[in-house]
């Protein structure tokens, strides 16, 4: 006699195959691109402060070499060339820390210096950047509820660098 069970691993092999992709590998891709497209824009972050360190100005009104015009430029060039990433807002401010006391000054988003700076202080250029960054597949409705692997996730990066010119910072 034949056994009539030796046909039905075969048989179930392709729907298990089928369930483990569909479960496991498809959210496991979506995950990896949205932690390649959030390494994309901490990368543009970098590259826009890398590009705003040696301005001699804060403000776009004083001339095209400011840092509110070198760092976004160079943060929207970077993102430009990739997709996946929209929602994209930039915000700039200085930080100040001083040299003795080791305090930290927060100075207001977008806001240049309102007295030069002083010479007992180190200054640093801080940028954020908020961005959604998209999987690969877009599920919608599917699973709404678990960003990055069916649908958008939001971050917010921020980084410093230090200013090369601190004097120009209060134009």
């Amino acid at each position: 006699m034949r056994d009539r069970r030796s046909g039905s691993f075969i048989a179930e092999y392709v729907a298990v195959i089928v369930v483990i992709f569909l479960c496991l590998l498809f959210p496991l891709i979506n995950l990896v691109t949205a932690g390649l497209r959030y390494c994309l824009v901490l990368q543009a972050v970098h590259d826009g402060l890398q590009a705003a360190a040696p301005a001699t100005t804060f403000t776009v009104a004083s001339g095209t070499n400011s840092v509110m015009n070198l760092g976004p430029t160079a943060i929207a060039d970077t993102l430009s060339k990739y997709t996946g990433i929209s929602n994209t807002s930039i915000r700039t401010r200085i930080k100040s820390t001083d040299i003795a006391t080791q305090t930290v000054t927060d100075y207001p988003w977008d806001t240049k210096l309102a007295a030069p700076a002083a010479q007992t202080s180190i200054y640093t250029i801080e940028c954020q950047v908020s961005a959604d960054v998209e999987p690969l597949i877009n599920f919608g409705g599917v699973c709404q509820m678990v960003p990055g692997i069916c649908g958008p996730m939001h971050v917010d990066i921020a980084a410093q660098e230090l200013t090369e010119n601190p004097a120009g910072m209060n134009q």
